[in-house]
């Protein structure tokens, strides 16, 4: 399975993904509920409310993209 992350690790600017670990404990909690006896039909869809931004710095630098200091501020992690 190929994750986002993977791909701005080997280069890609730019990725907007899911944490994988915060992910997983939505899934349990749903998982807990229907283990509970809640009908998995009854439980609301969810996605997660806080994406990660993750920068590839090399390829900015080396493609001489412009990183604004205002976008930088939401990158929540940098690939070096």
């Amino acid at each position: 399975m190929i994750r986002f992350e993977d791909l701005v690790e080997k280069g890609v600017l730019l990725g907007v993904c899911a944490d994988s670990y915060k992910l997983g404990r939505l899934a349990g909690k749903k998982a807990v509920k229907v283990l509970q006896g809640a009908k998995p039909s009854s439980l609301p869809i969810e996605t997660l409310k806080e994406l990660d931004v993750i920068l590839n710095r090399r390829t900015a630098e080396t493609g001489r993209f412009p990183i604004p200091a205002s976008f930088r501020k939401s990158v929540t992690r940098v690939v070096e």
